[in-house]
């Protein structure tokens, strides 16, 4: 009978300590997510902005700032009115016309669709860590293609402007940031957390 009790209380006392490290591990696990998230997203979007900056060199034309133009005719007006333009001009910082703007535009989207592959798309869909990183990628190429391209003018995939080889570059540069983002993010995450000996 004593032992009985005995092991009830260790698995209470088991499962009450279980109850009170689950807040810290989950918010631990969010954060390890995050920048794990960002530090694969930084690694990719240097590739990926060296291969489009590549085509200027070959030159081949490539769809470029398409989601900076759908947005910016439903943000120009807010960002007036709530005087953030002015403080931004006040401040000098660099134009949205300016390269140095789009640049920083583009380093933004990609490490907030590695943000979002780490907590949206990799906890539900299956596979190899490449096979994630394509179907992810043939998500966004359809967003890109189907929506944003042809409500900016551009056409199809970008059809209007570019030739079939600038369509087929862009998609191979597309598809290298999404697949390496998978590929790298699980390597990160199958490193040791720290103190914990525990592997993702």
């Amino acid at each position: 009978m004593k032992t009985q009790i005995s092991l009830a209380t260790r698995s209470k006392t088991a499962i009450a300590a279980r109850r009170r490290l689950a807040p810290d591990n989950l918010h631990s696990g969010i954060a390890r997510r995050l920048w794990t998230s960002l530090a694969a997203g930084a690694i990719v979007i240097a590739i990926n902005s060296f291969i489009l900056f590549a085509a200027d060199w070959i030159p081949l034309v490539t769809a470029h700032g398409g989601l900076l133009k759908l947005i910016k005719p439903f943000v120009a007006g807010p960002l007036q009115t709530s005087s953030v333009a002015s403080v931004w001009r006040m401040l000098d910082l660099p134009a949205p016309q300016t390269m140095v703007f789009k640049i920083g535009f583009h380093v933004a989207v990609g490490l907030a669709m590695a943000v979002a592959y780490a907590f949206v798309f990799e906890p539900v869909l299956r596979g190899p860590a490449w096979l994630k990183g394509l179907l992810y990628a043939v998500f966004a190429w359809i967003m890109n293609a189907f929506i944003v391209l042809p409500w900016i003018g551009e056409g199809i995939a970008g059809s209007r402007n570019l030739s079939l080889a600038g369509i087929e570059y862009f998609a191979f540069a597309h598809t290298v940031f999404f697949v390496l983002l998978a590929i790298l993010y699980r390597q990160f995450m199958k490193r040791r957390a720290p103190n914990t000996g525990v592997v993702s």
